[in-house]
């Protein structure tokens, strides 16, 4: 049993007080009045936590001074008053509190300092925690340390391999019978077509006939050494009585690498990571023990066994009494050249290979189908919760905040509206509370309903069973349970209403319903993926981003069940072909994480290819790519975040993972990645030069060149409705006409022969600053500057090409709300050529976004813009710059700062 904060154990009338004083206007106060004791209980969870987040201690402890005290039992009150005033000194610390009503009045009068009302908030918790019942099973850490016991039982097959896992299997037959020293080859087998099931399967068989063979089973992912574990087992129990062999999984957070030593090993699972810090520190290592007897070596995703993290590794290998070598991987290449030559000597077989399109054809896997459903649910991670999300998956403490009422009735009413299409279903929970509360509604709306978790009291294996033998619909709410292990042929729809940062995770939560009509499944898989609000987080997987071009898109809706637009789902873009879904997706949610800050052009130079996905690339981030790129190639990366690198750009800015899994590429590799240019604008200057090119035009064309432009191109990634774009185009247009100053814009080409590049200086920004700063409080409406409190003003850390300037704010981190203004370091010359004017006339234009933040160039900020003396001079002196100087970013690399100064 576990002790925990419950909002069920608050008084009903202290719960309305509390969500009172977060109500927005009339109409959510009398919202609040109809709502039953259990649906007040689900909408504090969801709107203050559970516990309550300490950012709500201020609305707490004015409702529990007023509405909870007197309704608080008297032992509690008492504790809380001697708390308070053995904190105080002189008479107060002996006044008579010896009744209720005295205690309540002795508070009443206390100073409301941080350290009272953390001593309320502290004491309304405790006095409302209960016992829960505790999961059961073993920790991470305990199951993490267990044998892996293969034992064989005679049990029926859970079901018979498909063709081509036979074929498969009929080829590694032949691999292990080739005449070679160590023969090697790759099975290729797209994700849910059973690449580990083939495996695992055809190693059982070699074991039983050989009862002196081992396995070593290398992969680079923790996750899915233990995925593998679990099918062993799984698959032993189909073997003859009698058959038994151990394992054990090792890593960092597991069984040490040593227990390669040990004799009684038959199966040992292990990290590429783990074995290549053996074989650095040991000349005898703990592999060449475990290699003694005759062994088969698995590598899992072997597409990254091109790096040379696995040279050393393949070597070892040789001299040993090693049968064969197989690589198992859903991706056929990798994406570098080096790395393919790698690959190729390292598995110069293909042993068998079947495409996805092969086997939806074929009738074996489904055809997915991406059903995306924006919730509206919002969502803010602390930079703790940041700091887990990025190193591992989503903390308990985020997916138990996404137990809200609200959305779990979007959840289960997408279900109920739809049931005949969903069929036979797998609800993927965020948590245990989660599970049980969607679960009750469906129960509600009659559904055919059983929920699945460490916690429940039925038999784990009668309620499988339950939805096996379930005709028609049904619904399957788990908890981590179905993700792995299970076979569910005829499951038809995954609602993924769990988020997660794990690609393996992910894919088995989808793998579960790509079975096809041969597998005891159907001709197409429904994948249902609720997309919430991430304010400050964008480094979430998606479908796309594992599934790739099998996935075919139906409308995305919204909460009410209607079409939400393209900005909540996947758009595939006609004019740029290149792009897999995965990377629209990484695009889309760039813009997503910049929506509150200025977006004019940006410009898609191409993508890097990585082996199993691709990252977009804009123009203005190409000099920050490279510049990381070429710290993870020496490796002087340490101690500095990836995403300093792109401190000098403006938004749109890479996500974390991204940059993560860029430089883990590199730096397994040892080279970049290869680059695909494309050539595609994302702006509204798109439209506003077709509408110049078009000519005299009425109102209907212009609307239908917008709508096109929005509809064929990347850009509606960038703004979320047509309405937006417009509105931005109507901005561009104006821009031009006038002619003023955008200096987020990408800088002209130079043009001429013979021009100098503008001259070096150590140029100081302390007068200009002040002189911009002057300029708004003289020039502007008190009611704008009153909100004026100036942002940092500092040159870029590097030339670059994208802008002359730009403002920024800190959307994460521990400098969350930070503001910042970055000029060019271009225009870092001498006071001739580049006149304190100027920038302080920049500087000013990039304040007036500071004071009127993500409202970007309309008819108000420029005419603001327009009171700076000398406006439209300084407009037509940056307009000109490009004729006048070599403004080549390539011959002033040698201007540069370090990130700190």
């Amino acid at each position: 049993m576990a002790v925990r904060f419950q909002w069920s154990e608050v008084d009903h009338r202290v719960i309305r007080a509390l969500l009172g004083q977060l109500a927005s206007d009339d109409d959510q106060q009398k919202r609040l009045a109809t709502l039953s004791k259990r649906q007040l209980s689900a909408t504090a969870r969801a709107s203050y936590g559970e516990p309550p987040h300490k950012n709500y201690t201020k609305e707490l402890v004015d409702v529990a001074m007023v509405r909870w005290l007197p309704v608080a039992s008297a032992h509690v009150v008492e504790e809380l008053a001697t708390h308070v005033q053995s904190g105080l000194s002189g008479p107060q610390r002996t006044q008579d509190i010896s009744t209720k009503p005295k205690r309540i009045a002795f508070l009443a009068v206390r100073n409301r300092t941080a350290k009272f009302d953390d001593v309320v908030r502290k004491h309304f918790i405790a006095a409302h925690k209960v016992h829960v019942a505790a999961p059961k099973g073993p920790s991470k850490r305990q199951s993490a340390l267990t044998p892996v016991k293969m034992m064989g039982d005679a049990a029926l097959a859970p079901h018979s391999l498909h063709q081509h896992q036979l074929e498969a299997q009929i080829g590694l037959d032949r691999l292990l019978k080739a005449r070679q020293a160590t023969p090697a080859g790759v099975v290729v087998l797209p994700t849910g077509s059973g690449k580990t099931e083939t495996a695992v399967t055809w190693l059982l068989e070699q074991m039983e006939r050989d009862p002196t063979l081992r396995v070593l089973w290398v992969a680079n992912q923790q996750e899915l050494l233990q995925q593998a574990a679990t099918r062993f087992e799984q698959w032993a129990r189909c073997r003859p009585r009698g058959f038994l062999r151990v394992g054990r999984v090792m890593h960092s957070n597991s069984y040490p690498v040593s227990l390669l030593a040990s004799k009684d090993l038959d199966v040992a699972f292990v990290t590429i990571q783990s074995l290549a810090a053996d074989l650095a520190k040991r000349r005898n290592s703990y592999l060449d023990a475990f290699l003694c007897r005759p062994t088969i070596v698995v590598v899992d995703e072997a597409h990254h066994a091109g790096a040379p993290t696995y040279s050393k590794f393949f070597e070892r290998l040789q001299g040993h009494k090693v049968k064969a070598v197989v690589g198992l991987t859903a991706t056929p290449y990798p994406s570098s050249i080096l790395a393919q030559q790698r690959f190729r000597a390292n598995f110069p077989v293909t042993v068998h290979q079947a495409m996805p399109e092969e086997l939806i054809v074929a009738r074996i896997l489904a055809r997915p189908v991406l059903h995306t459903v924006s919730t509206s649910f919002q969502i803010e991670m602390t930079d703790k919760e940041l700091r887990r999300a990025e190193s591992s998956d989503l903390p308990s403490s985020v997916l138990s905040r996404l137990d809200a009422a609200a959305r779990n009735e979007l959840v289960a009413n997408h279900y109920v509206n739809n049931r005949a299409l969903w069929g036979k279903t797998l609800l993927y929970a965020t948590s245990i509370a989660n599970a049980n509360h969607i679960h009750s509604l469906l129960r509600e709306e009659r559904a055919n309903v059983k929920v699945l978790h460490s916690a429940i009291e039925e038999d784990r294996s009668d309620v499988i069973s339950w939805f096996r033998r379930a005709k028609g619909e049904a619904v399957l709410v788990s908890v981590g349970m179905l993700t792995e292990g299970v076979d569910l042929p005829d499951a038809r729809t995954a609602f993924l209403s769990r988020p997660t940062t794990s690609r393996v995770l992910l894919k088995q939560m989808i793998g579960r319903v790509l079975r096809g009509p041969l597998a005891g499944g159907e001709a197409e898989a429904n994948i249902v993926y609720f997309s919430d609000m991430w304010r400050n987080f964008s480094d979430l997987l998606e479908p796309p981003d594992v599934l790739g071009s099998t996935l075919s898109s139906s409308p995305p809706t919204s909460t009410s069940g209607a079409p939400a637009g393209p900005a909540g789902g996947i758009i595939f873009v006609e004019e740029v072909p290149e792009l897999d879904t995965g990377a629209l997706g990484d695009i889309r949610r760039q813009f997503e994480r910049g929506h509150m800050l200025p977006i004019h052009v940006s410009q898609l130079a191409g993508f890097y290819r990585l082996p199993e996905r691709t990252i977009p690339v804009f123009a203005h981030q190409l000099d920050s790519y490279e510049n990381l790129i070429t710290g993870a190639m020496e490796g002087s990366l340490q101690g500095r975040p990836f995403v300093s690198f792109f401190d000098d750009t403006p938004a749109p800015t890479p996500s974390g993972r991204s940059l993560r899994d860029l430089v883990d590429f590199v730096r397994e590799n040892d080279e970049q990645p290869g680059f695909v240019s494309v050539d595609h604008l994302v702006g509204p200057s798109v439209a506003a030069d077709r509408i110049i090119a078009a000519g005299p035009i009425d109102d209907a064309a212009r609307a239908d060149i917008i709508r096109n432009t929005y509809q064929s191109t990347l850009v509606s990634l960038a703004y979320p409705t047509p309405l937006h774009f417009e509105q931005a185009v109507d901005q561009e247009l104006r821009s031009r006409r006038e002619r003023r100053l955008v200096s987020e814009q990408v800088l002209r080409p130079s043009i001429g022969e013979g021009l100098r590049k503008l001259p070096r200086s150590d140029r100081d920004l302390t007068q200009p600053t002040k002189k911009a700063i002057a300029g708004c409080l003289r020039l502007l409406p008190t009611e704008i500057t009153a909100n004026l409190d100036p942002p940092a003003v500092s040159w870029s850390s590097r030339v670059g090409i994208s802008n002359f300037a730009y403002w920024t704010i800190k959307l994460s981190g521990k400098a969350r709300g930070k503001q910042t203004i970055r000029i060019n370091r271009l225009l870092r010359s001498t006071q001739r050529a580049v006149p304190d004017d100027v920038l302080s006339y920049l500087i000013f234009h990039e304040l007036l976004h500071h004071l009127l933040p993500w409202q970007g160039h309309d008819a108000e900020f420029r005419d603001y813009e327009s009171r700076w003396p000398d406006s439209a001079k300084n407009d037509a002196w940056f307009d000109s710059l490009h004729e006048r100087w070599d403004l080549t970013v390539a011959k002033y690399r040698n201007d540069t700062a370090k990130p700190d100064e």
